[in-house]
């Protein structure tokens, strides 16, 4: 569910936080903050933010990427306080995901990594995966991968837009009466 916003009664606007647009690739980020599921009388919070990047050539690829809320605000804030290429100098931030396709678990990684370039690079990989015993998902095999580069710059510029973006949205939650966290059951 993607975080929308009502300007008339019968009108709702999505919202696209970032673009980024390169001879090679497209980045969009959305959210899908407002999301939660029903287990033992709580409303557990799973809230994401989506990157979705495509890659044009020859033949054009795309994939999309969820990333929990609790996972990227820390990662955001490191990329503002210009903290990431020393925290993560030697794997990159990594998010792990899947979902079942077909009835066959697909696994999902999503990296961001800092180059000696002085840029970001964003991948997102896909392939069959296998269920772990905690119900994650572990790759096995490496289908498709796309990715896309940021300046420190243009990175920083979309770090500030995300990281603002989950705020506003956590304060209108809270104030809708329905945080964007997991709500515990009345006794």
């Amino acid at each position: 569910m993607i975080l929308t916003m009502q300007i008339h009664p019968q009108e709702t606007v999505r919202s696209k936080i970032y673009k980024s647009v390169t001879p090679r690739s497209i980045m969009d980020v959305t959210a899908a903050l407002d999301h939660f599921q029903h287990k033992n009388g709580e409303e557990l919070y799973k809230g994401k933010i989506v990157f979705a990047i495509t890659v044009m050539g020859q033949s054009s690829q795309y994939s999309k990427a969820y990333v929990n809320k609790k996972d990227i605000k820390p990662m955001l804030h490191l990329l503002i306080n210009h903290k990431f290429p020393q925290f993560y100098k030697d794997t990159g931030f990594e998010s792990y995901g899947g979902s079942m396709k077909d009835g066959k678990p697909q696994s999902r990684v999503f990296r961001i990594k800092y180059t000696d370039r002085k840029q970001f690079n964003f991948i997102i990989e896909e392939g069959e995966g296998q269920k772990t015993q905690i119900g994650g998902f572990k790759m096995t095999k490496r289908q498709s991968m796309v990715e896309t580069f940021l300046s420190y710059e243009e990175a920083l510029k979309m770090a500030h837009e995300l990281y603002d973006y989950i705020h506003q949205a956590e304060l209108a939650a809270m104030l809708r009466g329905k945080p964007l966290y997991t709500v515990m059951a009345s006794h």
